[in-house]
Formats: structure tokens, sequence, C-alpha cells
């Protein structure tokens, strides 16, 4: 949950873009690489978690977007996936 996010450094190596009305995307001003998105009025924040440089010691819950993975990525692991964002009512 976003209430749950905080940054510890780092905050002023990022830049970011509103790629739609209400979300912003915040890159490395070094690299380029997208770190987090934010909606406007969104409880979640969707950060690239391969961005991180410790283990966050918690397992994804769900996989969204499957319908956009390259067919080569084989996920081994069985939580639930979902073709596009995770259904409201789950």
């Amino acid at each position: 949950m976003a209430e749950d996010f905080s940054w510890t450094r780092g905050q002023s190596e990022l830049t970011a873009y509103e790629s739609s009305p209400g979300k912003k995307r915040y890159f490395c001003k070094k690299c380029g690489s997208q770190i987090l998105a934010i909606k406007e009025g969104s409880p979640h924040y969707v950060l690239r978690v391969a961005t991180l440089d410790e283990d966050p010691e918690s397992l994804p819950q769900y996989r969204i977007w499957k319908s956009q993975e390259v067919s080569w990525l084989n996920y081994e692991n069985s939580i639930p996936a979902y073709e596009e964002w995770k259904p409201e009512s789950i």
C-alpha cells in the first residue's frame, strides 16, 4: 500500500514524467531506468522490484499483465496470474 512506502535515500536522483492524466512515472536521472509509477488516488505504487538492492523480504501475491509477457519467459511459481490488471473483486 502507498502509505507503507517511504524513501530512505536517492529520491533526489529521480525525475518524473506524467505519462497520462494523474499518473506519474519516476525515472533515474542518470540511466533513465523506470523506478516507480504513482497514479493519483490509487492506494498502490508500482515499484520495479528489480531496482532494489536488498531482498524486500516479501513475496509477490500475484502477477499482472500476463498478456504482455514474452513467450520465452517461464515463471515457475504458483501465484495467481491475471491477463491484465488484477480484478477488483479479489
